[in-house]
């Protein structure tokens, strides 16, 4: 059953070019599927639709051609191009946005964010405890978002935690520790998969 409060899509972003990693992010395996479809599935009866972030050149890689997608618009603006593009095709819908790159992220913390979401504030996100600060790659972005979001492209500072960090926004403390950590190297990779097959282990 759809949790509502109204129009809720859900986006993955996997538009990153993952240098550190040296693959793409959404194809990786981590839970016996590609990342990208771990995320959808983690998605659905959460949000009415959830589409896919990329570029033009990877909507027919072969993780990604199956799933409904938003191309990227906008050049060089990273996360920000992305969630614009977004609000691009659906201005009147919320958007909640996630990165690739997230592996310990639950569907409990998802379930957590959508039922404490404020409508009237610019978005709702987790604090990242390890980074301090308002985490934008898992958070609910409003209409309202995109005025702001704009602004700080014409400021040249076009990253969405400089958004989150200087509007209103509703932050909650993630539920779990390690639910925001992400992954950006092959070490990372093998460490949630050592750490996983310990845990099934125990």
């Amino acid at each position: 059953m759809t949790i509502k409060t109204n129009k809720l899509y859900g986006l993955i972003l996997t538009g990153g070019k993952s240098k550190r990693m040296g693959t793409d992010k959404g194809s990786l395996n981590y839970h016996g599927k590609t990342q990208v479809e771990h995320l959808y599935e983690l998605l659905e009866g959460l949000t009415d639709k959830t589409f896919i972030s990329c570029r033009e050149d990877q909507a027919n890689l072969d993780h990604l051609k199956s799933f409904p997608k938003v191309l990227d618009a906008f050049d060089d603006l990273g996360p920000s191009g992305g969630i614009l593009s977004a609000f691009k095709q659906d201005p009147n819908a919320s958007w909640l946005v996630l990165a690739c790159d997230m592996p310990y992220l639950n569907r409990e913390s998802l379930v957590h964010l959508i039922k404490n979401r404020d409508t009237n504030q610019v978005a709702t996100c987790f604090f990242n405890g390890e980074k301090k600060w308002p985490e934008p790659l898992c958070a609910i972005y409003e209409p309202s978002s995109v005025e702001r979001i704009n602004h700080f492209v014409n400021l040249g500072k076009p990253c969405p935690r400089k958004v989150l960090m200087n509007s209103d926004v509703k932050i909650l403390e993630p539920l779990q520790e390690k639910v925001l950590l992400n992954a950006n190297t092959l070490s990372d990779l093998e460490s949630f998969k050592k750490e996983k097959e310990l845990s099934h282990e125990a």
